[in-house]
Order: structure tokens, then C-alpha cells, then sequence
């Protein structure tokens, strides 16, 4: 065994790595998992539907902007699809938050006004 000192655990990837689908992502998510299983606190930068350009762009926010002072995060990052790029619109406008399954819903008729 490896002894790392290690302060907090740091995720970023698409839906996948956020829990997209699950009912309670905070806990059911491989991120909580991997996690738990440690017994780190946790940071999961995943957001739905991002391709690999916003993950690394949301990563170096972190540790440049974001990251404490002093800790020692260990990062797992999960790509996503090669074909998905980052886009800068306001896809909000297009899309309908459903609270009740903790995502997205697309909302075609808004495409076409």
C-alpha cells in the first residue's frame, strides 16, 4: 500500500461522472464511491453533456482560481466523447430543468422560435 498524503478528492467528466439518471448522484455516483471508499471529501466538477474542452477548461479553473490554499486534491478525470465541443450560447434558453430527475430536459420547440 501507498501512503498519499491527500486532502480532497477532485472530479470532473460529463453526465457519467456527475450521476446523471441516479436519484441521489451525491451518494450513488461512482465519484461518492470512490470517495467514500477512501474517506475523502469530495469535488465534482462534472457537468451533463460537456465535451472534453469544457472539462479541461472547468479543471485549470480549479486549481488556478478555486483550489485552497495548501491542500492536496487528487484528480480523476473521465473524457468524454471526442466528438462533443464546448459551445459558447446560451444553451439554457433550450433546455428545461426538471427538478424532480435532477436533469435536463431538451426542449425542442425553443430551437425553432
Amino acid at each position: 500500500m501507498i501512503d498519499v498524503d491527500v486532502t480532497h478528492l477532485v472530479v470532473n467528466g460529463c453526465s457519467w461522472t456527475y450521476g446523471e439518471g441516479l436519484e441521489n448522484p451525491n451518494k450513488e455516483a461512482w465519484p461518492a464511491l470512490l470517495a467514500n471508499h477512501f474517506g475523502l471529501p469530495i469535488v465534482n466538477l462534472a457537468v451533463q453533456g460537456c465535451g472534453n474542452q469544457s472539462i479541461t477548461r472547468r479543471t485549470f479553473e480549479y486549481v488556478y482560481e478555486n483550489l485552497p490554499t495548501g491542500s492536496k486534491p487528487f484528480f480523476v478525470i473521465s473524457w468524454s466523447q471526442d466528438a462533443r465541443k464546448e459551445e459558447t450560447i446560451d444553451w439554457v434558453k433550450n433546455y428545461e430543468y426538471e427538478k424532480n430527475n435532477n436533469s435536463f430536459k431538451h426542449n425542442i420547440s425553443k430551437l425553432f422560435t
